[in-house]
């Protein structure tokens, strides 16, 4: 399991199926879609999944054992049930060909009555009875194919040393999220420090947060779970209206101002952040946004490479010149079927027709699946500018990233080298550059960018410049040779050149 952090996680699974008109009042809540409509799941988690979560949760939180039974199904009928909703990710995985990681709701025992107890907590049960309510539905999901464990909205230090207790004979790690209500207490009136000592030490848990609690005391409890505990912290906040359980209905005021505090949590170190109830795909997407923008900003801090590069004359000039404004992610795309097409687009055109034409492409592409692209008639390719050749090989990077599962960001860069030039209109060149700009890898240099070529030839003064002249130079920059690259590329851009 790798997550890659700050890591996005989805939204409340039942707010974009109430909005689209199904009723969620009965006691299975959004489990119930699992017996009677799966794919309208399916879509659900599809729209997280575009808008930016990099965490799916199955829609398993409510389906316990218990209300199960009460609806008369077997334990191997159960089974089945809980299972579908690992298999609807799969499914999803599937059919987008996108890599996220699959979380294996578990509901408190409040979940299991159906009648908001989770909001806050039940003490007058035996912890026999919460091991047996845990312990099986945990055992079965321990054996899927989920990527983890989350344990959520849980409301009682009672559940959460019954959860512990059950999580030394698991495989899988989990995260455990309790339900707030206030900015230092769980519901049950525990402090969120008591539960944090509790787990600290507890090997099989991986991050501990908060979740279907009101943004009004996130930031508060981001603080007392970082002072408390060196795991990760998971957040994902509710709309910050009160679930009424008689009526099953949610009462009171919107936070409305819930964008306002991505900033904050993110800025305090939350390590995975997404929503609870009452918050949808819109908000996922903010939240993306502003991860992806934290990440980026980590990637133009070249202080270090800088100080390496200066024992170069000639860089030493270029960075006294553009040291602080070059910038290796202005031309970073998630989308790397579509950050390779723009690359090709950029072939043999000018930088100012290129930016046009990608320009166009991307209205074009706009609101289209791969498969899609990979069917759209040539002529609608042709009418924005781009040729046949150029059609065919755009199509072929669609296809290869539609047809092979591979963890591209893993691999060395020789291997993405080897990987992406099997693509038939991907040559070295264009490899490289997506090393650069996509996957932010510090020692690329292309002795195909002419513009490189022509950069090093003025700047160093070799009108003749062999082969192994080029290759002493470059060798001198490693391994930050693609800083260097970044400062030639602004030495022509700008035309200041050393002397």
């Amino acid at each position: 399991m790798k997550i890659s952090y700050p890591a996005v996680l989805d939204g409340g699974l039942s707010y974009p199926l109430e909005k689209n008109g199904f009723n969620l009042t009965k006691d299975l809540w959004v489990s119930e879609l699992l017996i009677s409509n799966p794919k309208v799941i399916k879509n659900a988690h599809i729209d997280y999944l575009n808008s930016g979560a990099e965490i799916l949760t199955s829609s398993s939180y409510q389906a316990s054992f218990n209300l199960l039974k009460n609806r008369g199904y077997n334990k191997s009928k159960s089974k089945k049930i809980i299972l579908n909703s690992i298999e609807i990710l799969n499914q999803v995985k599937k059919k987008t060909n996108r890599n996220f990681i699959i979380a294996a709701s578990i509901g408190p025992y409040g979940s299991s009555l159906a009648d908001g107890s989770e909001y806050r907590g039940i003490n007058n049960i035996s912890d026999e009875k919460l091991y047996e309510f845990y312990k099986d539905k945990v055992d079965l999901l321990d054996k899927s194919t989920a990527d983890l464990l989350a344990f959520e909205t849980v409301p009682s230090f009672k559940e959460t040393k019954v959860i512990s207790r059950i999580l030394k004979n698991t495989k899988k790690m989990s995260w455990i999220s309790f339900s707030c209500r206030n900015e230092k207490e769980i519901n049950d009136g525990t402090s969120i420090e008591k539960c944090c000592e509790l787990l600290k030490n507890q090997p099989k848990v991986f991050a501990i947060g908060v979740n279907c609690t009101s943004p009004i005391y996130i930031s508060k409890l981001i603080k007392v779970i970082k002072k408390n505990t060196r795991k990760k912290i998971i957040i994902y906040p509710n709309s910050g209206e009160k679930y009424d359980g008689e009526k099953k209905i949610w009462k009171g005021n919107i936070i409305h101002s819930f964008e306002s505090y991505i900033d904050e949590w993110l800025n305090l170190g939350v390590d995975i952040l997404g929503g609870c109830c009452r918050i949808g795909p819109k908000e996922i997407k903010k939240i993306k946004s502003k991860v992806d923008k934290l990440k980026l900003e980590k990637h133009n801090n070249f202080s270090k490479q800088l100080n390496k590069l200066k024992a170069d004359p000639i860089m030493k000039f270029l960075i006294s010149k553009f040291g602080k404004n070059i910038d290796i992610t202005d031309r970073y795309n998630p989308n790397f079927s579509k950050a390779i097409s723009d690359l090709i687009i950029e072939q043999q055109i000018s930088f100012k027709a290129a930016i046009t034409i990608k320009k166009k492409f991307n209205l074009l592409i706009e609101n289209l699946t791969n498969n899609q692209i990979i069917k759209l008639p040539a002529k609608h390719f042709q009418s924005i500018g781009i040729s046949k050749r150029k059609i065919e090989y755009i199509k072929n990077v669609y296809k290869f990233f539609k047809s092979e599962h591979i963890n591209i960001t893993e691999m060395s860069d020789e291997e993405v080298i080897n990987l992406l030039t099997k693509i038939k209109g991907v040559g070295k060149w264009t490899a490289e550059m997506f090393l650069i700009f996509n996957l932010f890898r510090i020692n690329i240099f292309s002795n195909k960018d002419l513009a490189l070529i022509n950069s090093v030839k003025i700047n160093y003064g070799i009108e003749n410049l062999t082969e192994k002249k080029l290759k002493k130079i470059v060798s001198s920059w490693e391994p930050y040779k693609t800083i260097a690259s970044l400062l030639l590329w602004k030495s022509i851009e700008e035309k200041i050149f050393y002397k």
